[in-house]
């Protein structure tokens, strides 16, 4: 059964008595999916159906998978490289290649597809079934990839390492343009606000990272500052790196704002830990939160069909169990073991043990449990990292990697987990490339 079940895409699944996150806030409904979309929510009881097994989800929370607003998937696997509390960007930067430079070129070394297939695992783990990746675009964020990653991006890097950033002047195109601005603390990173400001006939819909120097109540700043579509916010990077972060709480009416990780050098990178550092400061509410990493994104990004539990909508989502009586207390306390269902387009992501037995699946597919088999291609591989190993397209009979599970350990629970994460974490041990971060915590469960 569970064999037939995940050949091709779910045909239709039905789910009941869960508490969803509905855009008019938590109820209890019945939620039907069918052919990866949303096909209806009620709020009574489903009656009996002859096309989809309609499953339980009494004490467990439902909410739209998670958009990412900010990655660079490039850097999984790398160290957090923060030595000092620094004054902008470009500090840290000559800071890092000054002092971390060996770690740097360890990392580099790693092959790529890697590096890639961490940080999407990574992602997913902790709730985000899609991302914003601020760099350029790879062959590899295909239909077997992991998290779905938003095509044909604009963006700059900044304006000290990217003068004239890619797009920045180019009003005719309508997409959003993404570029880091006023990351730090001093006279460097507020210039760049009026720097950006000034330039007149920028894009409409400007997106900015982080935006730490912008100052609301500067004329130069504030006033003209609503213009763009968005600030995506890094608590807990900009933390770390500077000791402070933007002015979320009086930006907020101005400005779409929306939670990223940032990458891997500079935060532990799981959108779990952004939900909590952001309610901790008190900046957002509740709500505003949950649609910085939902609706917002979806809508500055114009991601149609994302970000929302809603008829004719992707069905991205996310089955927490819930431990306490208070839902947002429960989102702001996630954990991977708290996990029971995660959905992308309708196919099963990652299932716990508990759900594997409310879905009446056993014995799903293995990906490379005590082996190689399911590892993804690895494309310029150090010497150190020994000969590629068997990728998803070159398994026996042309099984794909989205066929395949692996089953891993978040804390006392196990989770059934799309693709061929074992194999990748018991790789990525044995070279010693997972020593810290998110994913350090996931063991294999052979």
């Amino acid at each position: 059964m569970f064999q037939r079940l995940f050949k091709k895409k779910i045909a239709s699944w039905a789910f009941e008595g869960g508490s969803l996150a509905l855009p008019e806030g938590f109820k209890e409904a019945s939620l039907v999916i069918e052919r990866g979309k949303i096909q209806n929510i009620e709020t009574s009881r489903l009656a009996s159906r002859k096309d989809s097994r309609i499953i339980d989800l009494e004490g467990m929370l439902v909410f739209p998978g998670f958009i990412n607003a900010h990655d660079h998937l490039e850097f999984g696997l790398y160290p957090v490289l923060a030595r000092r509390r620094y004054q902008n960007y470009v500090e840290w930067t000559q800071d890092i290649h000054e002092h971390c430079d060996r770690q740097i070129k360890a990392a580099q070394a790693m092959p790529l597809n890697d590096r890639l297939w961490a940080s999407a695992y990574r992602n997913l783990l902790s709730g985000a079934t899609s991302v914003i990746h601020h760099n350029p675009w790879h062959a590899e964020f295909d239909p077997d990839f992991p998290v779905r990653v938003m095509p044909s991006l604009r963006w700059g890097h900044s304006l000290e390492f990217d003068r004239v950033p890619r797009g920045l002047t180019a009003r005719w195109d309508h997409r959003p343009f993404v570029i880091h601005l006023a990351e730090g603390v001093d006279d460097l990173a507020r210039r760049e606000v009026e720097t950006f400001l000034a330039v007149g006939n920028r894009p409409l819909r400007s997106v900015l990272i982080h935006g730490i120097a912008i100052d609301p109540d500067d004329p130069n700043h504030g006033s003209d500052i609503g213009r763009e579509a968005g600030l995506i916010w890094c608590p807990r990077s900009n933390m770390r790196l500077y000791g402070a972060t933007a002015r979320i709480g009086d930006l907020k009416n101005r400005i779409n704002i929306m939670l990223g990780t940032d990458s891997e050098l500079t935060s532990p990178g799981d959108i779990f830990g952004e939900l909590k550092a952001a309610q901790e400061t008190g900046f957002l509410t509740d709500e505003e939160i949950l649609a910085s990493v939902t609706k917002t994104p979806a809508k500055v990004f114009n991601w149609r069909g994302l970000g929302a539990l809603l008829r004719g909508y992707r069905a991205d989502l996310i089955v927490i169990r819930r431990e306490t009586s208070d839902p947002w207390n429960v989102l702001f306390n996630l954990k991977p073991s708290l996990i029971e269902l995660i959905l992308k387009d309708g196919e099963i992501m990652v299932a716990s043990e508990t759900m594997m037995k409310r879905l009446q699946l056993n014995s799903p597919p293995f990906a490379g449990i005590g082996g190689t088999a399911g590892l993804p291609p690895l494309r310029g591989a150090s010497g150190d990292a020994g000969p590629p190993e068997a990728g998803p397209r070159q398994q026996e009979a042309g099984t794909a990697t989205s066929r395949h599970f692996s089953r891993v350990r978040a804390g006392e629970r196990a989770l059934w987990v799309r693709g061929p994460l074992t194999a990748l974490l018991n790789r990525w041990r044995r070279l010693g490339w997972l020593t810290q971060g998110f994913l350090a915590s996931v063991e294999p469960d052979e």
